[in-house]
């Protein structure tokens, strides 16, 4: 039901998706469908909660984050959107759901932060917030690009481009506040 719902969502509206186009596209019965939802949008909740509790998992399982364990866990990351990339291709796209969105950048920018904030020593002269904010749009940006073309570049590719573009960013940033 979740991978008819994220098909549905790639071309139309969640407020315009009935159960009924639902369970005939998924090929159930409805009663099936209202065993286990109350409605479209208990099941797109679902969806979401699964993603995020995912991206959690790989997040639960590096409690400090070295710049040795950088690259792994961005190539952990970047599995779990390569794993749910037709889910995500309908909760980033243009019937998306900006709240999903916004809770994925948070729920990851929340260890993140941390994490930079131990490997790289910022200097009064940056700002970090805007750091963050530049990180977090672009990474999010990218990996929206990388899922909107159907992951043709490979994971680790694309893992190895993630954690460099960042590495490079805050490095450049460090070298130029300290001259």
């Amino acid at each position: 039901m979740k991978k008819t719902l994220a098909q549905m969502m790639i071309k139309q509206n969640i407020n315009d998706i009935t159960i009924k186009n639902l369970v005939v596209l998924a090929n159930i019965n409805r009663s099936t469908f209202y065993l286990h939802y109350t409605d479209i949008f208990d099941l797109l909740q679902e969806m979401e909660n699964d993603i995020i509790s995912q991206i959690q998992k790989v997040l639960d399982s590096y409690p400090s984050l070295s710049r040795a364990q950088s690259y792994s866990f961005v190539t952990d990351l970047i599995s779990v959107f390569e794993a749910n990339r037709d889910s995500l291709k309908a909760l980033m796209g243009y019937h998306g759901d900006a709240f999903f969105i916004q809770r994925m950048e948070d729920v990851i920018e929340s260890k993140v932060r941390k994490q930079i904030n131990l490997i790289y020593c910022f200097n009064k002269s940056i700002a970090p917030e805007y750091v963050y904010s530049f990180l977090r749009s672009g990474c999010i940006g990218m990996l929206k690009t990388w899922i909107f073309s159907d992951c043709v570049t490979p994971p680790e590719e694309m893992a190895v481009f993630v954690y460099n573009t960042v590495h490079d960013i805050i490095t450049r940033l460090i070298e130029d506040s300290s001259k």
